[in-house]
């Protein structure tokens, strides 16, 4: 945040939020700048704010300053997360003696990729797993590749895909070769 006042001195103040912070914040989080030379009331609400959103892997998105004169300031993330549930028949996956997967899914947030990957073991009834993928609103659809263990050290490398809907398959293994 800077602002300029109208004797000419800027007062710039940074906050910067984590996941962490925000909780233990319960998002409140207070900037501030003093009075200085500021006779005109109205114009002294006037100042400048510019965002930088970064992400794992070194991706950032980052604002021009743009002009504010109101108290609270609302940011809204440049994606969203998509909620995508990795599921399988473990009966399935016995038959074709699969011991794990490890799923990539590969979505992009200002042109550059993201990777989030996941491994699932077949254990259990239905071996599955909940992955939040983050994703620009207007961007490239999110790209699922997926690859099998099976028993006695054998790999099977699926053909890459688009992720469409909030739900993936796993059971469904590519021909052996």
């Amino acid at each position: 945040m800077k602002k300029i006042h109208q004797n000419g001195e800027r007062s710039t103040e940074e906050v910067v939020i984590t996941p962490e912070l925000f909780n233990n914040k319960n998002n409140s989080f207070f900037i501030t700048y003093g009075w200085k030379g500021d006779d005109n009331r109205e114009q002294w609400h006037d100042y400048q704010v510019k965002t930088v959103w970064s992400f794992h892997g070194g991706v950032q998105v980052e604002s021009k300053w743009q002009d504010y004169d109101q108290a609270v300031l609302s940011l809204l993330p440049p994606h969203r997360y998509r909620t995508v549930s990795i599921e399988a028949d473990a009966d399935r996956l016995k038959e074709k003696k699969v011991r794990h997967v490890v799923v990539s899914l590969k979505s992009y947030i200002n042109g550059k990729p993201v990777l989030t990957q996941t491994t699932i073991r077949n254990k259990g009834i239905s071996p599955s797993a909940l992955v939040d993928v983050p994703e620009s609103k207007s961007q490239m659809p999110t790209v699922v590749d997926m690859v099998w263990y099976l028993e006695g050290g054998k790999k099977l490398v699926g053909k890459p895909g688009t992720v469409e809907g909030e739900i993936l398959y796993w059971d469904e293994l590519p021909e052996e070769e």
